[in-house]
């Protein structure tokens, strides 16, 4: 399973972001007029880790994730429940992602608050749309 599937399985089966929405999407793909909420993600970084010995066979795959909603508490509450579900701790999380599950570590990287980042209808309606974003970087065997 590619790391991107990994982690729209665990993003949509997450006890707490399936507990607001099970819609995630990748950043390119949203259905147009999509319900809300909904969780999207795209690759900002994908680097092989090395060692002095050379390749260690693990990747560095650099994500952001934006958790979008009607409100801005809507969106600041989604995306907790992603930062809650990848690092439940707050610190960094060693385990399995996916299914079956690889073997990952996924830490937190960078967070803007959900009311920094709000956009202007474009679908005719007068519901804007806000989003939170969060940068997270996954260690994976992919």
């Amino acid at each position: 399973m590619s790391i991107q599937a990994a982690l729209k399985y665990e993003l949509a089966n997450g006890t707490n972001v399936s507990a607001i929405t099970t819609r995630v999407y990748p950043a390119g793909d949203i259905p147009q007029r999509a319900a809300r909420p909904y969780v999207t993600y795209i690759v900002i970084a994908d680097m092989p880790v090395g060692h002095q010995g050379g390749r260690s066979g693990l990747t560095a795959t650099s994500f952001q994730i934006d958790a979008w909603s009607d409100t801005e508490k809507a969106a600041a509450e989604l995306q907790m429940a992603v930062r809650d579900d990848l690092v439940p701790s707050g610190v960094p999380f060693r385990g399995n992602m996916g299914d079956p599950g690889d073997p990952v570590v996924v830490r937190l990287a960078k967070e803007s608050p959900a009311d920094e980042d709000w956009f202007p209808p474009d679908d005719g309606s007068d519901r804007p749309l806000f989003r939170g974003t969060s940068h997270f970087e996954i260690w994976n065997t992919g």
